[in-house]
């Protein structure tokens, strides 16, 4: 019993070391690191944001960082203390080149809803910055569906006060609308 209190403890200030090399950009002594954690210490979570490692790398857009932790088996699941996974952390800071490793790490970002109603596609198109429309362009690319619906009914097009992310949905979305007339015509 008292063994398992122990490697507990070992495992939250190991946590604790990479959340700090994560925010330090101690990238070099992380992947040191990496090599002598304790079994949970990969993911373990900040107190005060409900973070791991990994969710921290990606909010904070450090790619590299991201690429070693997933490498190193991060559990992609856990969110932060809302409940956000590192695919709504990537699209609502607007990380393309974050999102395009979580996408091809199999991550289901172009469909993972969260409780709040919205998809990391909302989230990308809420951005005003050029990040938040190459990360709806990443989404979309990936299968993201540009006429997805919130639980309240809102679609991404709609969402956006950026004037180059509307241009890519509205494109998108006449893309869609002509496939479908072209399949309507095809049935008549």
């Amino acid at each position: 019993m008292r063994a398992h209190l122990l490697l507990a403890l070992v495992a939250l200030v190991r946590g604790s070391d990479l959340h700090r090399y994560v925010q330090q950009d101690a990238f070099d002594t992380l992947e040191k690191e990496l090599v002598y954690r304790p079994p949970n210490a990969l993911n373990a979570i900040e107190t005060e944001t409900g973070q791991t490692p990994l969710m921290m790398a990606v909010l904070m857009g450090k790619t590299q960082t991201v690429k070693l932790l997933l490498k190193a088996g991060a559990d992609t699941t856990i969110g932060e203390k809302d409940g956000y996974t590192p695919c709504h952390g990537a699209a609502f800071q607007g990380r393309p080149e974050v999102m395009k490793m979580l996408l091809e790490h199999g991550l289901p970002c172009t469909t993972d809803r969260h409780k709040d109603g919205y998809t990391p596609l909302h989230r990308a198109c809420w951005g005003r910055a050029e990040g938040h429309t190459e990360t709806v362009r990443v989404l979309l690319k990936a299968g993201a569906p540009a006429d997805q619906m919130s639980d309240k009914g809102e679609l991404p097009v709609d969402l956006t006060p950026n004037a180059n992310t509307k241009k890519l949905i509205k494109h998108r979305l006449q893309k869609i609308a002509n496939v479908k007339i072209s399949m309507d015509k095809d049935e008549m």
